[in-house]
């Protein structure tokens, strides 16, 4: 039983939705997060806050957030400690 469970959990990325086609955030997000990289610390807190594990390390140790997955909640936003992270409204 445990060696089925495992494979199941391999298949799919951390945070991942199951139907991403039919759930993805990006068709229905109102805000969306933007880093200013001269004031990230690059601490991850972001990352570690967001619920949705959307938040991503991406160039030189800088965060940003995977489109899929995030949902405009602001979450990161506040948790940054140095206010790098603003939330701009999604453009449609």
């Amino acid at each position: 039983m445990k060696r089925i469970i495992a494979k199941t959990v391999k298949s799919y990325d951390i945070g991942g939705c199951l139907r991403r086609e039919t759930f993805c955030a990006l068709e229905w997000r109102a805000a969306k997060p933007v880093w200013n990289t001269d004031r990230c610390f690059k601490c991850g807190v972001c990352s570690l806050s967001c619920p949705d594990a959307a938040i991503i390390q991406v160039d030189e140790g800088f965060y940003d957030a995977n489109p899929d997955r995030c949902k405009g909640c602001g979450i990161c936003s506040e948790a940054c400690i140095n206010e790098a992270i603003t939330m701009s409204p999604e453009k449609k």
